[in-house]
């Protein structure tokens, strides 16, 4: 009898047990499409929001900078100076125009296309004024050109009203878009409850065993909660940081620059403090929207090394002439996989650093090397300047790290993160080898063309 009821429950428990893995693995593929939907939509958030609002910046601060280097060339009398200032203010023009075409296929939220619309339109409204202005200003009939500014007032602050519309825009979209994220998330939780009640009740017979699955299942869900909460509450923080810490600032000085120009024309120190403080900004502004493009970079680009170093040596030479250093390339001609502009950033940033971090009482001497090694091409900058502590060498790459050998050089702290992102992103790897007091080596492996 017990035999009979033992070759009985075989079939009942191999059943059991097809049916605990059946509805496990529908659990385990339900669980993986839910996790990657949901982490897309996290992805498409900060790639959107970050990229919209760095955009927005980027064009309220050419606005603001073309006023103030209106500003500057009215007050301006020689002739050389108002044409290297009208060169500036091309340059910024065309730097907004850029931004608002970068814009275009990214402003995808209820009203953002309209609110992108009227900037463009009121923007455009000030050219033709700001051309006459201009003209008045070389011919030196400053009162006239200053009043015209004044009466361009109004339109300035609709433009400004503009760009504050575009922010709530994505601020508005970006917390409806947590919402959804919410809401998969719970959708995610009810699918595996609903897995979980149909594991217990196939396979409750297993006992002890079903409960322990049940219980482990269940803990590890909790940690996937967890994970994903604190990867919306960093999206929200990275998204109010880069509001307010780029936006306000760069406001604030913009205006302070403006206003002093035109009311204190002998408080040239300040009004240099405050430019030095809006071109930081531009600068990380800058970095940040490399860093957003580098994810951009194809594996099937090809670049020359030799070529491209040949491109950034003048302009590294110049800059290591200013400091009475001296910089010798010798760099192989070979096909890599990396996209052009890239590599020319990466060996500037890599050229650059060097004579920032140089030493003072040792002339600068900097070496570019480049090496076809294996199926690998290997690009070496090294220098004899400050060098690095270990500690400082191994969080280099951080964004935003700086250590102590920076001191007071300028920069945002993103140069050797672009350069890692760039670097990977093309299916290498860079690595740093560093001394204090006697210098630094950057070492990086792309792979070749065909390699």
């Amino acid at each position: 009898m017990e035999r009979a009821l033992k070759v009985r429950m075989r079939p009942m428990l191999r059943l059991a047990f097809a049916i605990v893995a059946i509805v496990w693995l529908v659990a385990e593929v339900g669980a993986s499409l839910q996790t990657r939907k949901i982490e897309a939509n996290v992805r498409d958030i900060v790639d959107n929001a970050v990229a919209s609002i760095l955009l927005v910046q980027r064009m309220s601060t050419d606005v603001q900078r073309r006023r103030m280097l209106i500003d500057q060339h009215i007050m301006e009398k020689r002739t050389a100076e108002m044409a290297r200032l009208e060169t500036e203010i091309a340059r910024t023009q065309a730097d907004y125009t850029a931004a608002m075409r970068e814009y275009a296929p990214i402003a995808i939220y209820p009203g953002e296309a309209e609110a992108r619309d009227r900037l463009a339109t009121d923007v455009a409204a000030v050219d033709a004024p700001i051309v006459e202005v201009l003209a008045l200003s070389r011919n030196n009939s400053d009162v006239e050109a200053q009043a015209r500014m004044v009466a361009l007032e109004p339109k300035f602050d609709a433009i400004e009203a503009d760009i504050d519309a575009l922010l709530r825009i994505n601020r508005a979209a970006a917390v409806r878009a947590e919402g959804q994220v919410h809401a998969q998330q719970n959708d995610a939780t009810i699918f595996h409850f609903a897995m979980t009640l149909a594991a217990v009740l196939a396979t409750l017979a297993l006992g002890v065993v079903a409960t322990r699955i049940v219980n482990d299942r269940e803990r590890r869900l909790q940690e996937d909660a967890v994970l994903l909460e604190q990867k919306n509450q960093e999206l929200d923080a990275f998204a109010g940081r880069v509001a307010h810490d780029l936006r306000g600032p760069l406001g604030t000085m913009s205006l302070a620059a403006s206003t002093l120009a035109k009311q204190a024309p002998e408080a040239e120190p300040t009004v240099a403090v405050l430019r030095r403080g809006i071109a930081r900004m531009n600068g990380l502004i800058e970095d940040l929207l490399k860093l957003s493009r580098v994810g951009t970079v194809a594996r099937d680009a090809v670049a020359d090394a030799g070529a491209v170093a040949a491109l950034v040596e003048d302009d590294l030479q110049r800059r290591v002439k200013e400091v009475d250093g001296a910089l010798h390339v010798d760099v192989e001609k070979a096909l890599v996989h990396c996209d052009e502009g890239f590599l020319r950033e990466v060996i500037w940033n890599l050229g650059e650093n060097a004579v920032k971090y140089r030493r003072v009482d040792v002339r600068a001497t900097i070496d570019v090397t480049g090496r076809v090694r294996a199926q690998f091409y290997e690009l070496t900058v090294a220098d004899n300047g400050a060098g690095m502590s270990p500690e400082d060498a191994r969080r280099a790459f951080d964004p935003f790290f700086r250590g102590k050998s920076a001191g007071r050089a300028e920069g945002t702290g993103l140069g050797l993160s672009i350069v890692k992102r760039v670097v990977e992103a093309s299916g290498g790897s860079v690595s740093v080898r560093s001394r204090e007091g006697e210098g630094t080596t950057f070492v990086v492996e792309l792979p070749l063309a065909g390699g």
